[in-house]
């Protein structure tokens, strides 16, 4: 899980779900993934909005 620099999107390279899709998963999986990555102890140090809100330019 990787946050570009300046935009504070994310890398989708660094997130598994999409890269490894099977037909049974639920397009559900893709917010839950990236909120267990976004909760790992090395992604809390990371600055990043309050939930539910969004890096604006």
């Amino acid at each position: 899980f990787t946050k570009t620099k300046y935009t504070g999107g994310v890398d989708p390279r660094a997130v598994s779900v999409p890269a490894t899709w099977q037909h049974p998963h639920s397009i559900q999986a893709v917010p839950q993934e990236l909120r267990h990555l976004t909760m790992s102890k090395e992604n809390m140090k990371l600055p990043r909005p309050p939930q539910r809100q969004c890096y604006s330019n």
